[in-house]
C-alpha cells in the first residue's frame, strides 16, 4: 500500500459487472448490487436450513428469482437504518410532504379567501380563478413572511419528480424525529461514562454497508456479507423494534428478538467474514475495494476480532434505543462464548448442506427429500405426556 497524506483516499476499481467478485472488502457497493451477488450469505443459511426449496426460491441462482419487495415496516426500517448511518444520503434519498408546520412564523395563503385577502391589502383586484389570484399575489409576496401553499406543494412534486426521493408518510416522518431525538437527548445525557448510552459513539466514525466476500476455507463455497456500521475496533447492526405486549419487560422484548432471530448466527458470520479478509488482505491474498481514508483502515486492519454490538431503537413514543455487546474483544484471542459456538454450528451445517445441494443438484433446482418420515417420540417430545384421560 503506498504512503498517502492523511486526507487522501484510496480507490480501487471494483471487478467489473461480468467477472466474479473477487476476495476482499468492498465500500460505497449499492445494496441492490450485493443482493444480486449469487454467494452464500447468514440469510441464505436461515432460510437452507429451512427449506432447501426456499433457499432455491430466494437465491440469485434462480433463473426466475425476483427480489423481494418491501412492505412498510421494511420500508421504515430501511430509512430508520439510512437516517443513522448515512444522514448524507438519507437527505438525498428520501423527502417529507410539506406541513405547515414547516414553515412556522410565516402566513401561509392556502385557500382563495387567503390570497384575496392579501391582495386587498397590498391594493390589487381580488377577482379571477386560483391560478389567476396566485399570478398577481407573487408580484407582492415577501417570502420571509408568506408562503403560497400551492405553489410549496407544486415544487416538491417537481422536485421529486427530478431526484426520484422517497416520499416519507407523516407516521414515519414522526417516527424518524422520535429516533433522532432519542439518540441525540442520550448523547447530552450529564452521565458518568460508565453509565454513558454509547450508540450516538458507535455511530460515530463509522462506515456504513459495508461489504465481505471471502471464501470458505472448509468447504470452498463464496460468502458474502453487508454489515451495517463498521468502525475500525467493531460491527454494529440497526435493528428497529414495536412492541406490541406491555407483559414482557421492554429490555426481554430486545433479548427475545436476539434470540428468535440467532443474532449469534449472524455475530459469528460477521466475525469470521472480518478475520478471514483481514487476514488475507494483510497477506496480499484479497484486495479493497472502493474510496477509504487511509488511516481509517490502517487501524481497522490492525483489530481482526471485532466487538459486535445489536442497536435496538424502537418505532413507538418514547422512542426507546439502547446497544447490547455481544462479546467485548479485550484481545486477539478473545474465547469464544457458548452464544458464538452455537452461531458456528448453526453456520457450518447450512455450509455442509449448501455443499450436499450442490453436489446432488448442481446448479439446477434444489429441492427437499420426497419421502415418507415414520413418526418417532422422539420427534415430538410432548406426544408421550399426553393424558388417556379423555
Amino acid at each position: 500500500m503506498r504512503n498517502l497524506n492523511q486526507n487522501e483516499k484510496i480507490t480501487t476499481e471494483k471487478p467489473k459487472a461480468d467477472i466474479p467478485y473477487k476476495e476482499g472488502i468492498y465500500f460505497d457497493m449499492p445494496e441492490d448490487e450485493y443482493h444480486k451477488i449469487p454467494y452464500f450469505s447468514r440469510s441464505g443459511a436461515d432460510k437452507i436450513l429451512f427449506s432447501r426449496e426456499q433457499y432455491w426460491h430466494e437465491s440469485p441462482m434462480n433463473p426466475d428469482y425476483k427480489e423481494q419487495e418491501e412492505n412498510e415496516s421494511m420500508n421504515l426500517g430501511s430509512a430508520i437504518h439510512c437516517m443513522l448511518l448515512e444522514p448524507k444520503r438519507f437527505k438525498e434519498l428520501y423527502a417529507k410532504y410539506p406541513t405547515p408546520n414547516d414553515y412556522e412564523g410565516k402566513t401561509i395563503l392556502k385557500t382563495n379567501d387567503d390570497l384575496k385577502e392579501f391582495l386587498e391589502s397590498v391594493g390589487e383586484k381580488k377577482t379571477g380563478n386560483k391560478p389567476d389570484l396566485i399570478e398577481r399575489a407573487i408580484e407582492y409576496i415577501d417570502p420571509k413572511e408568506f408562503v403560497i401553499w400551492d405553489n410549496v406543494i407544486s415544487d416538491f412534486h417537481a422536485d421529486i419528480a427530478e431526484t426520484g426521493k422517497r416520499i416519507l408518510s407523516d407516521d414515519h416522518a414522526e417516527v424518524l424525529a422520535g429516533v433522532a431525538e432519542a439518540v441525540l437527548y442520550r448523547k447530552n445525557l450529564p452521565l458518568t461514562h460508565e453509565k454513558q448510552n454509547k450508540i450516538h459513539i458507535i455511530l460515530e466514525n463509522a462506515r456504513s454497508e459495508v461489504v465481505v466476500i471471502w471464501k470458505d476455507e472448509r468447504t470452498g463455497i463464496m460468502c458474502k456479507c453487508m454489515i451495517d456500521s463498521v468502525r475500525p475496533e467493531a460491527v454494529g447492526e440497526v435493528k428497529s423494534f414495536s412492541v406490541k405486549n406491555y407483559n414482557i419487560k421492554l429490555e426481554q422484548t430486545m433479548l427475545n428478538d436476539i434470540r428468535y432471530r440467532k443474532y449469534n448466527h449472524q455475530y459469528y458470520v460477521y466475525s469470521e467474514a472480518l478475520k478471514a479478509i483481514i487476514k488475507k488482505i494483510n497477506a496480499g491474498k484479497a484486495q479493497v475495494f472502493g474510496e477509504v481514508d487511509e488511516a481509517w483502515l490502517k487501524k481497522f486492519l490492525e483489530i481482526r476480532n471485532k466487538q459486535f454490538f445489536i442497536m435496538f431503537f424502537r418505532t413507538q413514543a418514547p422512542y426507546q434505543c439502547k446497544s447490547y455487546d455481544l462479546e467485548r474483544a479485550e484481545s486477539m484471542d478473545a474465547t469464544d462464548n457458548a452464544y458464538y459456538d452455537l452461531g458456528r454450528q448453526i453456520w457450518e451445517a447450512a455450509l455442509s448442506e449448501l455443499q450436499y445441494c450442490y453436489k446432488r443438484f448442481g446448479t439446477s433446482r434444489f429441492i427437499d427429500e420426497d419421502e415418507v418420515v415414520t413418526l418417532k417420540d422422539e420427534d415430538i417430545p410432548n406426544i408421550i405426556y399426553q393424558s388417556s384421560d379423555f
